[in-house]
């Protein structure tokens, strides 16, 4: 769980922020319509959406030549499609038009966390921020009830992350029903995604447990029947539910 009074700041400053950023930094945000919250089952939840925010797509030629500064992921990269379009804001995900996206590819326009990062880069760019690469953040400076400093760490073959590695596993059946990220229904999957005939050649060439992969998908799949996950009490929450196939 996190910081009680970090939850609390988080509540009461910002709205605050939201309203700072965007009056003083490119930074822009929309509504993820209809998105429930998290925990949707706690006092002040709500199951239908209205907290979730996301920016709309932003074009890294604004940034000119240091767009490439930007760190590309494995998992949307440089989709040009917001959350709401995709997987992440909806089970079903928008289907873009072709024309539209060749548009959107063109002007380099990204959506979901590159929209954001992006944003937030050109505003450091604009007031002469010193950027430092391959760092992280370790400890905020404060004086006198405000934030003028922060402290970084450089070595980031140091760094750890928590339940890494992990993965998402489906079927061609789900490929061609929803997509994946940045693959449309009915295409092929991106070239990084792991592809394999069986769960035993897929938990060869991830080098897991044959056995604990297929009983793992087996338990899954029950519970996808039952309605309700037992490990983790999946299928007790609105949020669980959103991506679900209501088809």
């Amino acid at each position: 769980m996190i910081d009680h009074e970090l939850a609390l700041a988080f509540i009461e400053h910002g709205p605050e922020m939201v309203r700072w950023m965007e009056q003083n930094t490119p930074v822009k945000f929309q509504l993820v319509p209809d998105f429930p919250d998290y925990h949707p089952e706690h006092p002040g939840g709500r199951p239908q959406g209205g907290h979730s925010l996301e920016c709309p797509l932003y074009s890294f030629n604004e940034l000119g030549k240091f767009k490439d500064w930007v760190k590309i992921g494995h998992n949307y990269g440089k989709a040009p499609i917001t959350m709401d379009e995709s997987h992440l804001g909806r089970a079903v995900p928008v289907e873009v038009s072709s024309k539209e996206r060749e548009r959107r590819t063109r002007n380099d326009e990204r959506g979901c966390g590159q929209s954001l990062v992006g944003r937030l880069f050109k505003g450091c760019l604009d007031r002469e921020i010193p950027i430092h690469r391959n760092s992280r953040a370790v400890e905020l400076i404060a004086q006198d009830g405000r934030i003028n400093g922060v402290v970084i760490e450089q070595d980031v073959a140091q760094f750890e992350y928590a339940n890494l590695p992990s993965w998402f596993i489906f079927d061609q059946t789900h490929l061609d029903k929803f997509g994946f990220i940045d693959t449309q229904p009915g295409q092929p999957a991106t070239n990084w995604v792991t592809k394999a005939a069986s769960l035993f050649e897929l938990a060869d060439k991830l080098d897991v447990p044959s056995g604990s992969l297929a009983k793992t998908v087996q338990d899954w799949n029950h519970a996808v029947i039952q309605g309700k996950g037992t490990a983790f009490n999946r299928g007790e929450s609105d949020h669980d539910n959103w991506w679900g196939d209501h088809i």
